[in-house]
């Protein structure tokens, strides 16, 4: 199997408060997205998950700074093509779930992407670069 490199380029926060962008895998993407605001987040790679266990060290979160409520849990996986479903980019409100539900937007993996955060809790969606 091949492990195809998905990026995020930039974030938009298009909610009321700020947010924290954090990749679990690699630190060095961490920021903080204030209101309105489009951030390079440094060609940030994201995470393959293929089980639970992993999870932890292997995902992006989008925590509302506010709350501090986890509203985003994103990260890549095979979702076993050969029962009809595919290599994508998932994004789930709970956590590790498998098979992973798409992200809004394009779910392809090996691109790079913008990501657009909100403005409802539940608005989340990539756009290509």
């Amino acid at each position: 199997m091949a492990f195809w490199v998905t990026a995020f380029q930039n974030a938009f926060n298009a909610r009321g408060g700020s947010l924290l962008f954090i990749n679990a895998e690699s630190s060095g993407n961490n920021r903080v997205i204030n209101p309105g605001e489009i951030i390079g987040l440094g060609n940030c790679w994201v995470p393959w998950c293929f089980r639970e266990q992993d999870f932890p060290s292997r995902h992006i979160e989008i925590i509302d700074q506010n709350t501090e409520l986890v509203l985003w849990y994103i990260w890549q996986q095979d979702n076993n093509p050969g029962a009809g479903r595919t290599t994508m980019v998932c994004a789930s409100r709970t956590g590790f779930v498998q098979p992973g539900p798409a992200i809004g937007g394009d779910p392809t993996v090996g691109t790079s992407y913008n990501i657009v955060i909100g403005p409802a809790d539940n608005d989340l969606r990539t756009t290509p670069v």
